[in-house]
């Protein structure tokens, strides 16, 4: 284990926040090394999306996908945005991603939803909204066990 450079980027430190405030929610205790295992559409870093995208699409092969997608996870938070012709053939592949609990922060519903969304459907992170929402459903997955 290492630490990693950020660069600035906000979202790893969100997410880690938000599960953190879900397990105090839940009354619950984080576990002894236990981790938040973030799988993306691309394993390319670069907290510039637009950047991002750009690079992704004018590699001849894209990057290696992580091995760990095959696992079985207790709970898989999608939080990929709006639809993009250029990177919906990525979250393709998450349709057969194996969880116990999928969900979504619906940007056009304002409100999470319980299942794994469609490759159409804008999966918001909480970046510009509140974090309540997310924050009291994984409590409730933490809670369920």
């Amino acid at each position: 284990m290492q630490s990693i450079a950020l660069d600035g980027d906000k979202l790893l430190p969100t997410v880690r926040s938000i599960v953190s405030k879900a397990y105090e929610s839940a009354k619950s205790f984080a576990p002894v090394r236990g981790y938040i295992q973030v799988l993306n559409l691309f394993y390319l870093c670069d907290h510039e999306s637009p950047r991002a995208t750009r690079t992704i699409t004018a590699m001849a092969k894209p990057p290696k996908l992580c091995e760990s997608e095959k696992r079985k996870f207790p709970w898989v938070w999608y939080a990929w945005g709006g639809p993009s012709r250029k990177l919906d053939h990525y979250k393709m592949r998450f349709a057969n991603i194996e969880a116990t609990r999928h969900f979504f922060l619906d940007y056009h519903l304002g409100r999470v939803t319980r299942r794994q969304p469609r490759v159409s459907e804008f999966a918001k992170h909480t970046q510009g909204l509140t974090q309540a929402p997310v924050i009291h459903a994984i409590a409730k997955f933490i809670a369920a066990g």
